[in-house]
Protein backbone atom coordinates (compact mmCIF):
# COMPACT_ATOMS: atom_id res chain seq x y z
CA UNK A 1 0.00 0.00 0.00
CA UNK A 2 2.54 2.58 1.28
CA UNK A 3 4.84 1.42 -2.26
CA UNK A 4 1.40 2.21 -4.52
CA UNK A 5 0.74 5.65 -2.63
CA UNK A 6 4.61 6.52 -3.52
CA UNK A 7 4.61 5.82 -7.14
CA UNK A 8 1.14 7.95 -7.65
CA UNK A 9 2.77 10.26 -5.57
CA UNK A 10 5.12 10.51 -8.11
CA UNK A 11 3.13 10.26 -11.05
CA UNK A 12 1.47 13.35 -9.82
CA UNK A 13 4.52 15.43 -8.94
CA UNK A 14 5.97 14.55 -12.52
CA UNK A 15 2.26 15.44 -14.29
CA UNK A 16 2.38 18.72 -12.50
CA UNK A 17 5.69 19.09 -14.14
CA UNK A 18 5.18 18.74 -17.38
CA UNK A 19 1.87 20.89 -16.74
CA UNK A 20 3.65 23.92 -15.30
CA UNK A 21 6.51 23.57 -18.02
CA UNK A 22 3.67 23.64 -20.56
CA UNK A 23 2.24 26.83 -19.17
CA UNK A 24 5.71 28.38 -19.43
CA UNK A 25 6.52 27.00 -22.88
CA UNK A 26 3.06 28.43 -23.81
CA UNK A 27 3.58 31.60 -22.65
CA UNK A 28 7.05 32.01 -24.11
CA UNK A 29 5.10 31.50 -27.31
CA UNK A 30 2.70 34.04 -26.71
CA UNK A 31 5.23 36.35 -26.24
CA UNK A 32 7.34 35.09 -29.41
CA UNK A 33 4.19 36.42 -31.46
CA UNK A 34 3.62 39.60 -30.10
CA UNK A 35 4.67 43.09 -31.81
CA UNK A 36 7.47 44.35 -29.02
CA UNK A 37 10.81 45.05 -29.76
CA UNK A 38 13.14 41.66 -29.34
CA UNK A 39 14.94 43.05 -25.71
CA UNK A 40 11.80 43.00 -24.49
CA UNK A 41 10.41 39.37 -25.34
CA UNK A 42 14.08 38.04 -24.32
CA UNK A 43 13.54 39.52 -20.83
CA UNK A 44 9.80 38.54 -20.56
CA UNK A 45 11.27 34.86 -21.54
CA UNK A 46 13.74 35.13 -18.61
CA UNK A 47 10.58 35.93 -16.29
CA UNK A 48 8.69 32.99 -17.61
CA UNK A 49 11.73 30.35 -17.17
CA UNK A 50 13.06 31.79 -13.75
CA UNK A 51 8.85 32.04 -12.02
CA UNK A 52 8.66 27.96 -12.71
CA UNK A 53 8.36 26.69 -9.48
CA UNK A 54 9.99 23.21 -9.88
CA UNK A 55 13.10 24.24 -12.03
CA UNK A 56 15.89 24.19 -9.77
CA UNK A 57 17.79 27.54 -10.93
CA UNK A 58 18.59 30.66 -9.34
CA UNK A 59 16.13 33.70 -10.08
CA UNK A 60 18.80 35.22 -12.28
CA UNK A 61 19.85 34.68 -15.90
CA UNK A 62 20.98 36.16 -18.78
CA UNK A 63 20.39 35.62 -22.94
CA UNK A 64 22.94 36.18 -25.38
CA UNK A 65 23.17 37.03 -29.25
CA UNK A 66 25.76 36.17 -31.10
CA UNK A 67 27.27 39.15 -32.93
CA UNK A 68 30.72 39.17 -35.08
CA UNK A 69 31.39 36.59 -33.65
CA UNK A 70 31.17 36.95 -29.88
CA UNK A 71 28.05 36.92 -27.57
CA UNK A 72 26.38 40.32 -26.19
CA UNK A 73 24.27 40.05 -23.64
CA UNK A 74 20.78 41.40 -24.93
CA UNK A 75 18.84 40.59 -22.08
CA UNK A 76 18.97 39.22 -18.34
CA UNK A 77 17.59 39.64 -14.80
CA UNK A 78 18.77 40.42 -11.44
CA UNK A 79 22.14 39.87 -12.79
CA UNK A 80 24.36 42.27 -10.38
CA UNK A 81 26.42 45.00 -11.91
CA UNK A 82 29.68 43.24 -12.19
CA UNK A 83 28.36 40.45 -13.61
CA UNK A 84 26.71 42.40 -16.69
CA UNK A 85 30.32 44.48 -17.03
CA UNK A 86 32.36 40.88 -17.06
CA UNK A 87 29.89 39.14 -18.89
CA UNK A 88 28.76 41.80 -21.93
CA UNK A 89 30.74 40.16 -24.04
CA UNK A 90 32.01 36.74 -23.85
CA UNK A 91 33.94 35.07 -27.12
CA UNK A 92 32.69 31.72 -28.51
CA UNK A 93 34.50 28.91 -27.00
CA UNK A 94 35.02 30.65 -23.97
CA UNK A 95 33.72 30.46 -20.46
CA UNK A 96 30.93 27.62 -20.24
CA UNK A 97 28.24 30.23 -22.23
CA UNK A 98 30.73 30.17 -25.23
CA UNK A 99 31.48 26.69 -24.84
CA UNK A 100 27.27 26.07 -25.63
CA UNK A 101 28.11 28.18 -28.51
CA UNK A 102 31.29 26.28 -29.83
CA UNK A 103 29.59 22.92 -29.31
CA UNK A 104 26.21 23.04 -30.37
CA UNK A 105 25.26 21.43 -27.19
CA UNK A 106 23.90 21.92 -23.15
CA UNK A 107 26.81 23.01 -20.88
CA UNK A 108 26.05 21.98 -17.40
CA UNK A 109 28.30 22.70 -14.52
CA UNK A 110 27.63 22.03 -10.71
CA UNK A 111 30.31 24.15 -9.67
CA UNK A 112 32.85 26.80 -10.56
CA UNK A 113 35.75 25.19 -12.03
CA UNK A 114 38.19 25.45 -14.82
CA UNK A 115 35.59 26.15 -17.50
CA UNK A 116 34.64 29.62 -15.77
CA UNK A 117 37.03 31.42 -17.43
CA UNK A 118 35.40 34.88 -17.02
CA UNK A 119 35.61 35.72 -13.45
CA UNK A 120 36.12 38.51 -10.90
CA UNK A 121 37.11 38.93 -6.82
CA UNK A 122 34.65 37.46 -4.44
CA UNK A 123 32.73 35.51 -6.87
CA UNK A 124 30.16 32.92 -4.94
CA UNK A 125 30.51 29.35 -5.58
CA UNK A 126 27.62 28.54 -8.31
CA UNK A 127 26.35 26.12 -10.99
CA UNK A 128 25.47 26.80 -14.49
CA UNK A 129 23.77 25.48 -17.58
CA UNK A 130 24.12 26.84 -20.82
CA UNK A 131 21.84 25.92 -23.66
CA UNK A 132 22.60 27.14 -27.16
CA UNK A 133 19.71 29.05 -28.85
CA UNK A 134 19.99 27.42 -32.38
CA UNK A 135 17.63 28.24 -35.85
CA UNK A 136 18.56 26.55 -39.09
CA UNK A 137 21.14 28.63 -39.63
CA UNK A 138 22.95 27.91 -37.03
CA UNK A 139 23.53 29.01 -33.51
CA UNK A 140 21.81 32.62 -32.93
CA UNK A 141 22.61 32.85 -29.36
CA UNK A 142 22.97 30.88 -25.37
CA UNK A 143 20.32 30.89 -22.79
CA UNK A 144 22.52 30.98 -19.53
CA UNK A 145 20.72 30.27 -15.97
CA UNK A 146 22.67 29.59 -13.07
CA UNK A 147 22.05 27.00 -10.57
CA UNK A 148 22.65 26.82 -7.17
CA UNK A 149 26.13 24.99 -5.80
CA UNK A 150 26.23 21.24 -6.05
CA UNK A 151 22.68 21.38 -7.58
CA UNK A 152 22.04 18.29 -10.87
CA UNK A 153 19.73 19.04 -13.26
CA UNK A 154 17.67 16.28 -14.27
CA UNK A 155 16.57 14.91 -17.74
CA UNK A 156 13.04 16.55 -17.62
CA UNK A 157 15.23 19.66 -16.55
CA UNK A 158 17.50 19.67 -19.19
CA UNK A 159 14.93 19.01 -21.88
CA UNK A 160 12.77 22.18 -20.39
CA UNK A 161 15.47 24.25 -21.24
CA UNK A 162 16.28 22.91 -24.64
CA UNK A 163 12.62 23.72 -25.40
CA UNK A 164 13.04 26.97 -23.88
CA UNK A 165 15.98 27.97 -26.16
CA UNK A 166 13.90 26.43 -28.75
CA UNK A 167 11.33 28.88 -28.44
CA UNK A 168 13.44 31.82 -27.88
CA UNK A 169 15.45 30.93 -31.20
CA UNK A 170 12.32 31.04 -32.94
CA UNK A 171 11.49 34.76 -31.37
CA UNK A 172 14.83 35.83 -32.86
CA UNK A 173 14.60 34.34 -36.33
CA UNK A 174 11.19 36.28 -36.53
CA UNK A 175 12.25 39.44 -34.95
CA UNK A 176 15.53 39.55 -37.56
CA UNK A 177 13.03 38.23 -40.63
CA UNK A 178 10.45 41.53 -39.49
CA UNK A 179 13.72 43.56 -39.29
CA UNK A 180 14.65 42.88 -42.67
CA UNK A 181 11.08 43.21 -44.12
CA UNK A 182 10.84 46.82 -42.44
CA UNK A 183 14.07 47.48 -43.89
CA UNK A 184 13.34 46.60 -47.39
CA UNK A 185 10.55 48.39 -46.82
CA UNK A 186 12.26 51.87 -45.61
CA UNK A 187 14.50 51.21 -49.00
CA UNK A 188 11.33 51.05 -51.16
CA UNK A 189 9.95 54.47 -49.47
CA UNK A 190 13.43 55.66 -50.22
CA UNK A 191 13.30 54.83 -53.40
CA UNK A 192 10.30 56.41 -54.06
CA UNK A 193 11.14 59.55 -52.94
CA UNK A 194 14.84 59.60 -54.82
CA UNK A 195 12.44 58.74 -58.04
CA UNK A 196 10.22 61.84 -57.14
CA UNK A 197 13.01 63.58 -57.23
CA UNK A 198 14.73 62.68 -59.97
CA UNK A 199 11.65 63.23 -61.84
CA UNK A 200 11.06 67.02 -60.90
CA UNK A 201 14.48 67.08 -61.45
CA UNK A 202 14.87 66.24 -64.87
CA UNK A 203 11.73 68.62 -65.58
CA UNK A 204 14.30 71.51 -64.63
CA UNK A 205 17.32 70.34 -66.44
CA UNK A 206 15.48 69.97 -69.41
CA UNK A 207 13.85 73.87 -68.86
CA UNK A 208 17.45 74.83 -68.01
CA UNK A 209 19.02 73.13 -71.13
CA UNK A 210 16.00 74.23 -73.91
CA UNK A 211 16.91 77.66 -72.88
CA UNK A 212 20.71 76.92 -73.58
CA UNK A 213 20.03 76.05 -76.52
CA UNK A 214 18.01 78.73 -77.50
CA UNK A 215 20.72 80.87 -76.06
CA UNK A 216 23.12 79.65 -77.77
CA UNK A 217 21.76 79.52 -81.19
CA UNK A 218 21.28 83.69 -81.02
CA UNK A 219 25.12 84.30 -79.73
CA UNK A 220 27.92 84.54 -82.75
CA UNK A 221 29.92 81.75 -81.78
CA UNK A 222 33.37 83.90 -80.85
CA UNK A 223 30.96 85.52 -78.58
CA UNK A 224 32.55 85.54 -74.90
CA UNK A 225 28.72 84.49 -74.19
CA UNK A 226 28.93 81.51 -75.89
CA UNK A 227 31.54 79.89 -73.89
CA UNK A 228 29.78 81.22 -70.77
CA UNK A 229 26.65 78.86 -72.31
CA UNK A 230 28.94 75.88 -73.74
CA UNK A 231 29.91 75.43 -69.96
CA UNK A 232 26.30 75.83 -68.83
CA UNK A 233 25.73 73.08 -71.17
CA UNK A 234 28.32 70.94 -69.69
CA UNK A 235 27.17 71.26 -66.34
CA UNK A 236 23.35 71.01 -66.80
CA UNK A 237 25.21 66.89 -68.61
CA UNK A 238 26.70 66.09 -65.59
CA UNK A 239 23.36 67.08 -63.44
CA UNK A 240 21.64 64.95 -66.13
CA UNK A 241 23.47 61.89 -65.62
CA UNK A 242 23.47 62.15 -61.74
CA UNK A 243 19.23 62.02 -61.98
CA UNK A 244 19.70 59.00 -64.43
CA UNK A 245 21.59 57.60 -61.39
CA UNK A 246 19.49 57.74 -58.67
CA UNK A 247 16.41 56.42 -61.08
CA UNK A 248 19.03 53.65 -62.09
CA UNK A 249 18.95 52.43 -58.14
CA UNK A 250 14.96 53.09 -57.49
CA UNK A 251 13.19 51.63 -59.99
CA UNK A 252 12.58 47.98 -60.87
CA UNK A 253 13.21 47.22 -65.28
CA UNK A 254 14.54 44.97 -67.23
CA UNK A 255 18.36 45.17 -68.18
CA UNK A 256 19.44 47.32 -70.95
CA UNK A 257 22.46 45.79 -72.53
CA UNK A 258 24.42 47.84 -74.68
CA UNK A 259 28.15 48.36 -75.97
CA UNK A 260 29.85 50.31 -73.62
CA UNK A 261 33.14 50.76 -72.21
CA UNK A 262 33.89 49.66 -68.74
CA UNK A 263 36.50 52.50 -68.58
CA UNK A 264 33.79 54.80 -68.71
CA UNK A 265 31.77 53.56 -66.42
CA UNK A 266 34.73 53.48 -63.73
CA UNK A 267 35.40 57.30 -64.28
CA UNK A 268 32.27 58.73 -64.63
CA UNK A 269 31.81 56.62 -61.31
CA UNK A 270 35.12 57.88 -59.39
CA UNK A 271 33.26 61.03 -57.75
CA UNK A 272 30.71 58.96 -56.24
CA UNK A 273 32.85 56.72 -55.01
CA UNK A 274 35.36 58.17 -53.22
CA UNK A 275 32.26 60.53 -51.44
CA UNK A 276 31.50 56.48 -50.44
CA UNK A 277 34.20 55.34 -49.50
CA UNK A 278 35.60 58.46 -46.61
CA UNK A 279 38.83 60.46 -46.71
CA UNK A 280 40.03 57.95 -44.68
CA UNK A 281 39.90 55.04 -48.01
CA UNK A 282 42.45 55.70 -50.73
CA UNK A 283 40.38 55.01 -54.01
CA UNK A 284 43.10 53.93 -56.49
CA UNK A 285 42.17 52.34 -60.28
CA UNK A 286 44.51 50.43 -62.82
CA UNK A 287 42.70 50.44 -65.92
CA UNK A 288 43.64 49.14 -68.95
CA UNK A 289 44.35 51.42 -72.19
CA UNK A 290 42.68 49.56 -74.99
CA UNK A 291 39.93 47.42 -72.98
CA UNK A 292 36.90 45.51 -75.10
CA UNK A 293 33.55 46.69 -75.27
CA UNK A 294 31.21 44.96 -73.69
CA UNK A 295 27.34 44.37 -73.52
CA UNK A 296 25.86 45.39 -70.34
CA UNK A 297 23.79 48.12 -68.60
CA UNK A 298 26.03 51.54 -67.59
CA UNK A 299 23.66 52.61 -65.31
CA UNK A 300 23.80 49.22 -63.39
CA UNK A 301 26.89 48.10 -63.57
CA UNK A 302 27.52 51.53 -61.63
CA UNK A 303 25.37 50.53 -59.31
CA UNK A 304 27.65 46.79 -58.88
CA UNK A 305 30.55 49.28 -58.35
CA UNK A 306 28.94 51.27 -55.55
CA UNK A 307 27.36 48.45 -53.60
CA UNK A 308 31.19 46.53 -54.04
CA UNK A 309 32.54 50.28 -52.19
CA UNK A 310 29.88 50.22 -49.88
CA UNK A 311 30.80 46.96 -48.50
CA UNK A 312 34.59 47.79 -48.83
CA UNK A 313 34.20 50.77 -46.67
CA UNK A 314 32.27 48.99 -44.07
CA UNK A 315 35.37 46.81 -43.95
CA UNK A 316 37.95 48.92 -43.72
CA UNK A 317 36.52 51.12 -40.63
CA UNK A 318 39.81 52.52 -39.57
CA UNK A 319 40.88 53.35 -43.71
CA UNK A 320 42.44 51.44 -46.13
CA UNK A 321 42.97 51.40 -49.96
CA UNK A 322 40.31 50.56 -52.44
CA UNK A 323 42.13 49.53 -56.21
CA UNK A 324 39.19 49.23 -59.52
CA UNK A 325 40.97 47.19 -62.43
CA UNK A 326 39.90 46.41 -65.87
CA UNK A 327 41.90 43.92 -68.16
CA UNK A 328 41.45 42.06 -71.14
CA UNK A 329 41.41 38.39 -70.72
CA UNK A 330 41.54 35.49 -73.03
CA UNK A 331 39.89 32.56 -71.33
CA UNK A 332 40.41 29.02 -72.58
CA UNK A 333 40.05 25.36 -71.41
CA UNK A 334 41.07 24.98 -68.43
CA UNK A 335 41.09 28.37 -66.94
CA UNK A 336 39.33 30.07 -64.15
CA UNK A 337 38.36 27.03 -62.10
CA UNK A 338 35.00 27.12 -60.62
CA UNK A 339 33.49 29.85 -62.77
CA UNK A 340 31.67 27.88 -65.55
CA UNK A 341 33.40 30.37 -68.20
CA UNK A 342 32.91 29.35 -71.64
CA UNK A 343 36.60 29.90 -73.45
CA UNK A 344 36.86 33.14 -75.01
CA UNK A 345 37.24 36.42 -74.81
CA UNK A 346 36.04 38.55 -71.54
CA UNK A 347 36.77 41.79 -69.64
CA UNK A 348 37.40 41.86 -66.21
CA UNK A 349 36.50 44.39 -63.25
CA UNK A 350 38.57 43.88 -60.70
CA UNK A 351 37.83 45.45 -57.05
CA UNK A 352 39.58 45.11 -54.06
CA UNK A 353 40.15 46.51 -50.65
CA UNK A 354 42.92 45.80 -47.33
CA UNK A 355 39.99 45.32 -45.24
CA UNK A 356 39.68 42.44 -42.53
CA UNK A 357 38.41 39.74 -45.28
CA UNK A 358 35.95 37.00 -45.02
CA UNK A 359 36.22 33.44 -43.24
CA UNK A 360 35.71 30.26 -45.55
CA UNK A 361 32.26 30.27 -43.99
CA UNK A 362 31.10 33.77 -44.55
CA UNK A 363 32.54 33.46 -47.80
CA UNK A 364 30.22 31.09 -48.99
CA UNK A 365 27.26 32.73 -48.00
CA UNK A 366 28.23 35.61 -49.30
CA UNK A 367 26.14 36.27 -51.80
CA UNK A 368 23.09 35.20 -50.36
CA UNK A 369 20.18 37.48 -50.17
CA UNK A 370 20.21 38.99 -46.83
CA UNK A 371 22.74 37.23 -45.56
CA UNK A 372 24.86 39.61 -44.02
CA UNK A 373 27.87 39.52 -40.74
CA UNK A 374 27.23 43.20 -40.35
CA UNK A 375 25.33 44.81 -37.07
CA UNK A 376 21.49 45.69 -36.96
CA UNK A 377 20.98 48.50 -38.70
CA UNK A 378 24.07 48.14 -40.65
CA UNK A 379 23.58 46.35 -43.62
CA UNK A 380 20.54 44.57 -45.46
CA UNK A 381 22.49 41.81 -46.55
CA UNK A 382 21.33 42.30 -50.43
CA UNK A 383 24.68 44.57 -51.80
CA UNK A 384 26.91 41.06 -53.37
CA UNK A 385 23.28 39.57 -53.44
CA UNK A 386 22.25 42.40 -56.23
CA UNK A 387 25.92 42.62 -57.83
CA UNK A 388 25.32 38.86 -58.73
CA UNK A 389 22.00 39.53 -60.31
CA UNK A 390 23.69 42.46 -62.21
CA UNK A 391 26.36 40.36 -63.57
CA UNK A 392 24.48 37.23 -64.67
CA UNK A 393 22.13 39.96 -66.34
CA UNK A 394 24.77 41.13 -68.39
CA UNK A 395 25.75 37.11 -69.22
CA UNK A 396 29.11 37.91 -66.96
CA UNK A 397 30.34 35.50 -64.27
CA UNK A 398 31.30 36.49 -60.31
CA UNK A 399 34.22 35.73 -58.32
CA UNK A 400 35.07 36.38 -54.92
CA UNK A 401 39.07 36.22 -53.25
CA UNK A 402 38.83 36.64 -49.56
CA UNK A 403 40.36 35.58 -46.10
CA UNK A 404 40.67 36.67 -42.68
CA UNK A 405 43.23 39.68 -42.38
CA UNK A 406 44.04 39.54 -46.31
CA UNK A 407 41.05 41.56 -47.45
CA UNK A 408 38.44 40.66 -50.30
CA UNK A 409 39.03 41.01 -54.17
CA UNK A 410 35.64 40.76 -56.37
CA UNK A 411 36.05 39.65 -59.74
CA UNK A 412 33.42 40.33 -62.59
CA UNK A 413 34.22 38.56 -65.74
CA UNK A 414 31.68 40.30 -68.91
CA UNK A 415 32.23 38.95 -71.87
CA UNK A 416 33.12 40.84 -75.06
CA UNK A 417 31.39 42.41 -77.11
CA UNK A 418 31.00 41.61 -80.91
CA UNK A 419 32.65 44.25 -83.33
CA UNK A 420 35.13 45.31 -81.06
CA UNK A 421 35.93 48.76 -80.69
CA UNK A 422 33.31 49.96 -83.61
CA UNK A 423 30.38 48.67 -81.29
CA UNK A 424 31.12 51.66 -79.27
CA UNK A 425 30.98 54.10 -82.38
CA UNK A 426 27.31 55.96 -83.41
CA UNK A 427 25.31 53.85 -85.89
CA UNK A 428 24.24 57.18 -87.73
CA UNK A 429 24.35 61.18 -87.64
CA UNK A 430 21.75 62.69 -85.70
CA UNK A 431 18.72 63.65 -87.85
CA UNK A 432 17.66 66.83 -89.06
CA UNK A 433 15.19 69.02 -86.49
CA UNK A 434 12.78 69.98 -88.80
CA UNK A 435 9.53 71.64 -88.65
CA UNK A 436 5.67 71.30 -89.52
CA UNK A 437 2.47 73.12 -90.20
CA UNK A 438 0.54 69.88 -87.91
CA UNK A 439 -1.62 70.20 -84.67
CA UNK A 440 0.72 68.94 -81.60
CA UNK A 441 -1.17 69.10 -77.80
CA UNK A 442 1.23 68.92 -75.18
CA UNK A 443 0.25 67.84 -71.52
CA UNK A 444 2.82 68.70 -69.18
CA UNK A 445 2.16 69.47 -65.22
CA UNK A 446 5.16 71.72 -65.09
CA UNK A 447 4.82 75.23 -66.39
CA UNK A 448 8.20 76.58 -67.43
CA UNK A 449 8.80 73.05 -69.32
CA UNK A 450 5.34 73.34 -70.95
CA UNK A 451 6.30 76.75 -72.12
CA UNK A 452 9.49 75.69 -73.43
CA UNK A 453 8.19 72.94 -75.28
CA UNK A 454 5.36 74.98 -76.82
CA UNK A 455 7.66 77.90 -77.54
CA UNK A 456 10.23 75.73 -79.48
CA UNK A 457 7.34 73.95 -81.21
CA UNK A 458 5.21 77.56 -82.24
CA UNK A 459 8.93 78.30 -83.32
CA UNK A 460 8.97 75.83 -86.08
CA UNK A 461 5.56 76.29 -87.29
CA UNK A 462 3.66 73.96 -85.32
CA UNK A 463 -0.15 74.63 -84.15
CA UNK A 464 0.38 74.14 -80.30
CA UNK A 465 -2.61 73.14 -78.08
CA UNK A 466 -1.32 73.12 -74.29
CA UNK A 467 -2.74 71.74 -71.05
CA UNK A 468 -1.43 71.76 -67.66
CA UNK A 469 -3.69 68.81 -66.07
CA UNK A 470 -5.33 65.50 -67.96
CA UNK A 471 -8.47 67.24 -67.65
CA UNK A 472 -7.96 69.87 -69.43
CA UNK A 473 -6.24 67.73 -72.48
CA UNK A 474 -9.80 66.14 -72.21
CA UNK A 475 -11.66 69.23 -72.84
CA UNK A 476 -9.67 70.70 -75.41
CA UNK A 477 -10.90 71.05 -79.29
CA UNK A 478 -9.66 69.34 -81.84
CA UNK A 479 -8.39 67.00 -83.69
CA UNK A 480 -4.92 66.84 -82.89
CA UNK A 481 -2.35 65.39 -85.04
CA UNK A 482 0.48 64.32 -82.24
CA UNK A 483 -0.16 64.43 -78.43
CA UNK A 484 3.14 65.07 -76.59
CA UNK A 485 2.37 63.68 -73.07
CA UNK A 486 4.50 63.18 -69.52
CA UNK A 487 4.33 59.65 -68.61
CA UNK A 488 3.53 60.72 -64.94
CA UNK A 489 0.88 63.26 -64.63
CA UNK A 490 -1.58 63.77 -61.79
CA UNK A 491 -5.07 61.69 -61.50
CA UNK A 492 -4.54 60.01 -65.11
CA UNK A 493 -1.07 58.94 -67.09
CA UNK A 494 0.07 59.62 -69.94
CA UNK A 495 -0.93 56.14 -71.57
CA UNK A 496 -4.82 56.86 -70.04
CA UNK A 497 -5.00 60.27 -71.54
CA UNK A 498 -3.60 58.83 -74.74
CA UNK A 499 -5.91 56.38 -74.87
CA UNK A 500 -9.16 58.66 -74.03
CA UNK A 501 -8.03 61.35 -76.54
CA UNK A 502 -7.27 58.06 -79.17
CA UNK A 503 -11.04 57.27 -78.96
CA UNK A 504 -12.03 60.96 -80.48
CA UNK A 505 -9.22 61.33 -82.49
CA UNK A 506 -7.90 57.38 -84.26
CA UNK A 507 -5.47 58.86 -86.23
CA UNK A 508 -3.58 60.51 -83.07
CA UNK A 509 -0.14 59.92 -82.48
CA UNK A 510 1.72 59.70 -79.76
CA UNK A 511 5.28 61.03 -78.28
CA UNK A 512 6.08 60.53 -74.42
CA UNK A 513 8.31 62.12 -72.01
CA UNK A 514 9.50 60.71 -69.09
CA UNK A 515 12.82 60.99 -66.68
CA UNK A 516 13.18 56.91 -67.42
CA UNK A 517 15.92 55.57 -69.85
CA UNK A 518 12.81 53.79 -71.46
CA UNK A 519 8.91 53.45 -71.55
CA UNK A 520 6.78 51.13 -69.47
CA UNK A 521 5.31 48.05 -71.36
CA UNK A 522 1.98 50.08 -71.46
CA UNK A 523 3.60 53.23 -73.29
CA UNK A 524 6.10 51.17 -75.82
CA UNK A 525 3.96 50.02 -78.25
CA UNK A 526 2.68 51.98 -80.93
CA UNK A 527 4.68 55.64 -79.22
CA UNK A 528 7.16 57.18 -79.44
CA UNK A 529 9.56 58.03 -76.46
CA UNK A 530 11.94 61.14 -75.49
CA UNK A 531 14.07 60.76 -71.97
CA UNK A 532 14.71 63.35 -70.28
CA UNK A 533 16.21 65.87 -69.92
CA UNK A 534 16.31 66.61 -73.78
CA UNK A 535 17.13 69.58 -76.06
CA UNK A 536 15.36 71.47 -78.46
CA UNK A 537 16.74 69.65 -81.42
CA UNK A 538 16.38 66.38 -79.80
CA UNK A 539 12.83 67.48 -78.88
CA UNK A 540 11.99 68.56 -82.78
CA UNK A 541 13.93 65.52 -84.09
CA UNK A 542 11.63 63.20 -81.51
CA UNK A 543 8.35 64.82 -82.90
CA UNK A 544 9.08 64.98 -86.62
CA UNK A 545 9.34 61.00 -86.18
CA UNK A 546 6.53 60.50 -84.10
CA UNK A 547 4.48 62.02 -87.26
CA UNK A 548 6.29 61.07 -90.10
CA UNK A 549 5.48 56.94 -88.55
CA UNK A 550 3.81 55.06 -90.91
CA UNK A 551 0.45 53.20 -89.36
CA UNK A 552 2.50 50.18 -90.03
CA UNK A 553 4.92 51.01 -87.74
CA UNK A 554 2.63 52.53 -84.99
CA UNK A 555 0.28 49.66 -85.00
Amino acid sequence: MHEGLLDKSQGYEALRRAYESQQALNGMLGIGVKSIPLADKLNLFLDYLLGVPWFRVEKKGAIFLLEDGELVMAAQRNMPPVLRRVCARVAVGRCLCGRAAGGGGIVVAAHLDERHEISYPEMADHGHVCAPIAGEEGVLGVLNLYTEPAAELDVQQREFVQAAAGVIAAAVVLARAEEKFIQCQKMEAMGRLASGVAHDFNNVLTVLMGYDFLLLEGLEPDSPLAAHARELRRGIGLAASVARQMLAFTRSRPARLRPLDVNSVVLESRKMLQRLLGEEVALEAGLCASVWPVRADAARLQQALLNLASNARDAMPAGGRFLVETENLEVGAGREPGLALEPGSYVRLSVSDTGGGMTEEVLRRACEPFFTTKRAGLGTGLGLATVKGIVRQAGGRLAILSRPGEGTAVRIYLPRAEGGAAALLPGRAEPEARGGSETIMIVEDHEDLRGLISDVLRGKGYRVLSAATPEAALRAPGPADLLVADLVLPRLSGPEVAGRLKARWPALRVLYMSGCSEPPVEAAAGSGFLEKPFSPTQLLVAVRQALDASPARRA
